[in-house]
């Protein structure tokens, strides 16, 4: 658990005590009242058992909480403000096939006449994120980007800021809490063993005292204590819990060893009865509570209660053993004019002023009924009412939601709409999810949204409240559902289900927005109301139990305003475009301290390059939910070009997409926090292909170029009849490669009845490229084609291209656990070995990898359209569902491909089209050999898990290693991984699959390797030894130092030499953690390197290798060499 998080917890549990400790001692004290009970025994009985409910009850309520036993719990509305506004959105990137896949400094493989790079690149095993896979919980520990993964957080300012100021608030007040309690604590700790100290200078008393207290205990049926006399204490009184122990005072003994024992007896009347009721046990717990929770008056108040009861029930054990009233009451009054009291460690028979009136008033009282002990009908009717005020205040009072840490719970992202015919019947749809049970991850929940918004004066009337449900690669995105509040701030929303035919439907997430005239939009999930989603198996805590259905949301000021001015290429104004928001990224500042933080300081730091790139390139390089565009504020241009947006919240980033016929559909990044100038920031590292963003103030104008119109048929190859519902869309755009669906949702369409497209908004230029997708239930081949002046260009600059799709063979099957039957969800991809022959037949190009097509259902059965040719099946979990891949191997069933595996030095790819496949980058592929008479082929994907390798790992003296290392080669998917040494296994090799594992110790500077293989009675250790580490410069032909290059390990030689190994990584980096990029004077430093294994590096700028740092280097044990300046000819570029 975080910081935050355990405060939070600690300031709830805090509330909570404080809230059912007021409410139980209340009704405690009315219950007395009203019933006029006035028997001792029988209220100190009662006050017992209530200071058990105070202790119990929140225990009961959180016990009720982890039961998922649905209730009240203490959260503000301006925690529920910031814990919405702190919502997180991790954008999940969705396995795509290899012809996207890059690694270290190798870019994707071409066919036919795109560029070959010099040698092709795998990404299994190598020390990358891989570019399919994010890292599950544990490995996301302050990770701000994974691959083409982003975290955005989208946080109001205003909440925010007040949320903070709460936080800060009740930090302080935990801090002062735990500070006073151990106060308390260390108080009655030095109380007890100064009680100890003198035990040990006090003397037994006289055998004469010491029989009459065993004779008297007998008669009360107690224990006999010891009793000792002790100068430094002014009156009786006992103690030990164990070995209970009288105290007298020597004065007092002396005194009443020289007359009568009457008063003796007295004083060991009364402490015996507090040892036959446990009262010193009772006292030591009351104690131990008030020092806890001494912020509570009324307990305080009730501790008084069971002590004064206490003695009232000791005093009529005195007089019941023939006390005379009259010296007993005097004997008191002596002991409270000279004593002091012991803390919580003792209990005595003196009293402090304020009790000692009403003692000696009672302790006269002729003719009252002595009260030492309660009767049995009322000791049950005191426990049955404790256990119901108990139960009933856990049953109404128990949590909602309990702050823990863990991932964003309102991942959210963007779905398909559906039609009225989709829709559940009324009925159906009119149960609410509060009393639905919580879905499983390939589980679509539906039922009525309900909820109230809050604005600055109250409930807020006519607020926009919308609604949807869609995926990140979505063909068909959802219209958002829009409902508006009524007089009283409520709204009621229906959620309507998924199209029957609807792909990826388990991979589902849901996103609302909140708007309001004068206030900033916010995001928010239905979780938030009380309404159930679905959830990445990833992250459990997704699926805890729901808050109560119907909820408020408070809504925040809105921020700045943004107004631009757009102009054509010549300066003229445009008319009625459309200006809307993509996305929303809130700026991160930078505190006198040095950290960052999301909401805004009181002093903040002046920006700088570094939090510009960083906030910039989280907004940009983000796949934002596609719905969304149509439920932020959005503009239209007047006459003159101008356009303002209002409803923003304050200090954001925002995307703005600008569309009108004829003119290119254009992302403009702007800010809403300050600034005058348009400023251009460079993209962040592992984003270097991409061209800088141009960052426009709030206020801007910005020039919009012409478009490109491109337009067409789409026709069945072999009948010449149009093909309606075909999909067009672009997947290059200005020679841009685009690899992502969210960068073409506004250049696609669909083909109508008569096969026609029509695609506005394209920039100009020949470097457009179109891919066309048959309709979903025929099995046409996708193909493309480039819009360029060959296909037709009227002077307009429309462009002309006739697709002829051709039919495949429809493949089908089902991923399922080999053991278990258990179906697995994910995206399947499809490639087939080269057949030109077979390729000539189909017009255009044929290309088959595209996202947001194949999907697996909920049951794990797909069908994907292929030729009739070898070929290969692919399927990947993509970003999710890690915890369960993590023992399967990847690229499991390559033994089915293994003829057509290509001849590199037993690099594992093969030469197929569209792109090469790496099978490493899959769960599992298999071979798919139809022949053209067959209209259906069945290839089923059963995964089995791998055997666990077990890895002993010893320092360099022989012992097992105990400190947590950094080890390579555990699990395929993460590279370096942060493990404990005790238990390590290897979980996901293949059957045949040897594999190089190595750990490292940073804090001693040790390394160790071995190479592990399945095997019957195989066993592998790996001993740490002293780490070496090599320095130098990288310069150029000229002599100037080299600094945009990066030093790599040069994976062939990994992959090919038993004795090449892979160096440490690079301390906190979690992005292509091995690779090292040298400082502004070409310097670097490698770490981590064994003497019993030997080192190669290249050096690649741009994604390409320009020279080599070294090959075959061997270090000895600890040395730290330097290689000098290092020459990197630029003819090797």
């Amino acid at each position: 658990m975080n910081a935050f998080s355990w405060i939070e917890s600690v300031w709830q549990i805090g509330m909570l005590y404080a809230v059912q400790s007021t409410i139980l001692i209340l009704g405690v004290m009315a219950v007395v009242r009203l019933c006029r009970v006035r028997d001792a025994a029988v209220l100190s009985m009662i006050y017992r058992f209530t200071m058990v409910a105070v202790v119990v009850s929140p225990l009961v309520t959180v016990g009720m909480k982890q039961a998922q036993v649905d209730g009240w719990w203490p959260v503000t509305p301006t925690q529920e403000v910031a814990a919405e506004a702190n919502t997180s959105f991790s954008t999940r990137a969705i396995a795509m096939p290899n012809e996207f896949a890059t690694s270290g400094d190798v870019p994707p493989q071409r066919i036919e006449n795109e560029a070959v790079p010099n040698e092709p690149v795998a990404l299994a095993a190598s020390d990358l994120q891989p570019v399919f896979d994010v890292p599950p919980p544990n490995e996301l520990a302050g990770v701000e980007d994974v691959g083409d993964e982003t975290i955005l957080t989208t946080i109001d300012a205003t909440a925010t800021a007040g949320a903070g100021a709460f936080f800060v608030c009740r930090t302080i007040a935990v801090a002062a809490w735990l500070v006073v309690s151990l106060a308390l604590l260390i108080r009655h700790g030095r109380a007890f063993l100064s009680l100890r100290r003198s035990l040990r200078r006090s003397v037994p008393a006289s055998s004469e005292i010491q029989a009459l207290c065993d004779q008297m205990a007998r008669d009360l049926q107690a224990t006999s204590p010891r009793v000792i006399c002790s100068p430094y204490f002014e009156s009786p009184f006992l103690s030990g819990v164990w070995n209970p122990i009288i105290h007298l005072c020597s004065d007092d003994v002396g005194m009443m060893e020289s007359s009568d024992d009457a008063e003796i007896r007295d004083v060991l009347a009364h402490e015996l009865a507090h040892l036959k009721r446990h009262d010193l046990i009772v006292r030591m717990v009351n104690h131990a509570v008030l020092s806890l929770l001494f912020f509570q008056p009324l307990l305080w108040r009730l501790v008084d209660w069971i002590e004064g009861t206490a003695e009232d029930v000791c005093d009529d054990f005195a007089l019941g053993l023939g006390a005379s009233r009259q010296c007993y009451a005097r004997r008191l009054v002596d002991l409270a004019e000279r004593c002091d009291f012991p803390l919580g460690s003792a209990v005595g028979i003196a009293s402090g002023n304020s009790m000692l009136q009403h003692r000696v008033k009672r302790i006269m009282e002729d003719g009252r009924r002595l009260s030492t002990a309660a009767g049995t009908k009322a000791k049950w009717s005191a426990a049955a009412v404790s256990v119901a005020a108990v139960l009933i205040a856990g049953l109404s009072f128990t949590p909602a939601a309990i702050v823990s840490a863990g991932p964003p719970r309102d991942l959210a992202i963007a779905q398909p709409e559906t039609d009225e015919s989709t829709q559940l019947p009324e009925e159906k749809l009119a149960k609410t999810d509060a009393t639905a049970e919580t879905p499983t991850s390939a589980e679509v929940p539906l039922g009525v949204i309900r909820g109230t918004i809050l604005g600055s004066d109250g409930p807020k009337a006519g607020a926009d409240v919308y609604w949807w449900r869609s995926r990140v690669y979505d063909d068909d995105p959802m219209k958002p559902v829009k409902v508006t509040t009524d007089e009283n701030g409520k709204f009621e929303l229906k959620r309507t289900a998924p199209a029957p035919d609807q792909v990826g439907v388990w991979e589902m997430s849901e996103l609302m927005v909140v708007r309001a005239k004068g206030y900033a939009f916010n995001t928010a999930s239905p979780r938030k109301f009380g309404s159930a989603t679905g959830f990445n198996p990833d992250w459990p805590e997704q699926n805890s139990q729901l808050p109560k259905p119907g909820a408020t949301f408070q809504l925040n000021k809105e921020g700045p305003a943004v107004s631009g001015k757009l102009v054509d290429i010549e300066g003229q104004p445009i008319e009625n475009a459309s200006v809307r928001i993509r996305w929303f990224s809130k700026r991160w500042f930078r505190n006198s301290g040095g950290g960052i933080q999301n909401s805004r300081p009181k002093n903040p730091v002046p920006e700088t390059e570094e939090d510009l790139i960083r906030d910039v390139n989280r907004l940009v390089n983000t796949i934002e939910q596609v719905p969304l565009r149509d439920a932020l504020p959005r503009a239209t241009t007047d006459a003159e070009g101008r356009f303002r947006l209002t409803e923003l919240p304050a200090d954001c980033f925002f995307e703005l997409l600008i569309e009108r016929d004829g003119f290119e559909s254009t992302t403009l990044v702007v800010r809403n926090d300050g600034g005058e100038n348009v400023v251009t920031v460079p993209q962040a590292e592992g984003y270097a292909h991409k061209p800088p963003t141009k960052l426009y103030p709030p206020n801007f104008e910005a020039v919009i170029g012409p478009s490109s119109v491109v337009m067409g048929t789409v026709t069945d190859a072999e009948t010449g009849q149009p093909i309606s519902d075909a999909l067009v869309k672009t997947n290059l755009v200005n020679n841009q490669k685009l690899t992502s669906t969210r960068e073409r949702q506004h250049w696609m369409t669909r083909t109508d009845k008569d096969g026609r497209f029509r695609i506005d908004g394209l920039p100009a230029g020949n470097g457009n490229r179109l891919i066309v997708h048959g309709p979903k239930n025929e099995p046409y081949i996708p193909v493309e084609a480039i819009a360029s002046e060959s296909t037709g260009m009227p002077a307009n600059r429309t462009y002309k291209i006739d697709f002829k799709l051709k039919r495949g063979i429809w493949a089908e099957g089902r991923a399922y656990e080999a053991e278990t039957n258990e179906p697995f969800q994910g995206t399947i991809a499809y490639y087939w070995f080269r057949n030109r022959d077979l390729e000539t037949t189909y017009p255009g190009k044929i290309r088959v990898d595209v996202d947001g097509q194949n999907y697996t259902d909920a049951d794990g059965n797909y069908r994907i359209p292929v030729l009739p040719t070898a070929g290969v099946i692919a399927f990947s979990t993509g970003n999710r569902d890690h915890a369960r891949m993590a023992v399967y191997p990847r690229g499991y069933g390559e033994f089915e491909l293994i003829k057509y595996r290509n001849a590199n030095g037993g690099y594992p790819y093969y030469d197929t089209a569209p792109s090469f496949l790496i099978p490493g980058n899959y769960n599992r592929v298999a071979l798919v050999d139809p022949n053209s008479e067959e209209s259906v082929v069945r290839v089923d994907l059963p995964i089995r898990k791998s055997q666990p390798i077990p890895v002993t790992i010893l320092d360099p003296g022989g012992k097992p290693a105990t400190a947590k290392l950094e080890i390579y080669g555990g699990n395929e998917r993460w590279g370096w991984q942060d493990k404990m040494p005790k238990d390590f296994v290897v979980e996901d090799l293949l059957p045949d699959e040897r594999r190089k594992v190595f750990a490292f110790d940073r804090t001693r500077d040790l390394i160790g390797g071995t190479i592990v293989e399945h095997g019957e009675g195989k066993q592998f250790e790996i001993k740490l030894s002293a780490a070496g580490r090599v320095h130098g410069r990288l310069i150029d032909a000229d002599g100037e130092p080299i600094t945009d290059g990066e030093l790599i390990i040069e994976w062939g030689d990994l992959r090919r030499d038993d004795r090449t190994a892979i160096w440490a990584r690079v301390e906190g980096k979690r992005y292509a953690p091995s690779k090292i990029i040298p400082d502004d004077d070409g310097r670097f430093e490698v770490l981590g390197l064994s003497p019993e294994w030997q080192y190669s590096a290249r050096v690649s700028r741009d994604n390409r290798m320009i020279g080599r740092a070294f090959r075959s280097l061997v270090i000895q044990p600890g040395e730290d060499r330097d290689l000098g300046d290092i020459t990197i000819e630029s003819s090797n570029d």
